[in-house]
C-alpha cells in the first residue's frame, strides 16, 4: 500500500514502512476476529482451540496451496 508521502527523503520512507506494518497488523487482527466469530457460529461444532489458521498475504501463496486450484492464475493475484 502506498501513502501520499514524499518518497525521496529517508523520513518518509521509514514512515511508509511503519504504516505498512501497522496496516498488516490491523488486517491480521481483523482476520483473527472474524475467524473466531465464524468458528463460534459454525454448526459443525469445531473447537476454535483445535483449528489451525494460517494467514498468507496475497501473491505469496505457496505452490502447495495454489495447486488445489487448477485454474489458479498467478498474474491475477499479482500485487504489482
Amino acid at each position: 500500500m502506498e501513502y501520499s508521502h514524499c518518497f525521496m527523503c529517508p523520513h518518509c520512507t521509514e514512515m511508509n514502512e511503519l504504516l505498512d506494518k501497522i496496516y498488516d497488523f490491523i488486517i491480521i487482527l481483523l482476520c483473527k476476529f472474524y475467524f473466531q466469530e465464524y468458528l463460534e457460529t459454525d454448526p459443525s461444532g469445531r473447537d476454535p482451540d483445535d483449528v489451525q489458521v494460517i494467514l498468507v498475504k496475497q501473491a505469496n501463496e505457496p505452490l502447495n496451496f495454489a495447486g488445489h486450484f487448477p485454474a489458479w492464475d498467478w498474474d491475477r493475484v499479482s500485487i504489482d
